[in-house]
């Protein structure tokens, strides 16, 4: 069963249409008025400041220079008439005085935490954005540990893996 081939226009198929020659072509693209390249990178010349031309307001302190930082500061603000933000100095006293945990301490905070996310959940697979009550990312610590898995004790290593954690 031989079937007729539909008959087409060759030239449409085969080759693109051309454009016909009677039409004038585009103009050409204009160049930019704005510097381009290594010309744009170039700063202008920054004036000299005269007399004439220095603010006529003093340098005054912001707030974002009122803050300490070094001892040295403070006798250097103390000596500009700069005085010490008060919150500022009682959030950097209430710091220094948080008391230090050790890295065991905090080992087995997150330990206990795990604990009961296994004993809730049944798995110890946690998820990235899980946090406990007392606003522990359990995810980042179980990662952290798993990373410097190396430097654990044989004791640290055997309550992670009763708990089901893989190293």
């Amino acid at each position: 069963m031989d079937r007729a081939q539909p008959q087409h226009n060759s030239q449409s198929l085969d080759k693109p249409a051309r454009r016909p020659t009677n039409l004038p072509r585009p103009p050409r693209r204009q160049q930019p008025s704005w510097p381009r390249g290594a010309e744009a990178l170039k700063q202008p010349e920054q004036p000299t400041h005269s007399p004439a031309n220095q603010p006529s307001h003093p340098a005054t302190p912001t707030a974002k220079t009122q803050h300490i930082s070094r001892p040295s500061t403070q006798k250097n603000q103390a000596a500009t008439g700069i005085e010490a933000d008060p919150e500022l100095v009682a959030a950097k006293q209430a710091a220094e005085a948080k008391p230090k945990t050790s890295r065991a301490d905090r080992f087995q905070l997150h330990l206990a935490a795990l604990a009961q996310f296994v004993e809730r959940e049944g798995h110890a697979r946690v998820p990235r954005t899980y946090k406990t009550g007392e606003g522990l990312s359990l995810r980042a610590w179980l990662n952290n540990t798993r990373a410097r898995r190396d430097k654990l004790t044989a004791e640290q290593r055997g309550q992670l893996e009763a708990l089901g954690v893989a190293l």
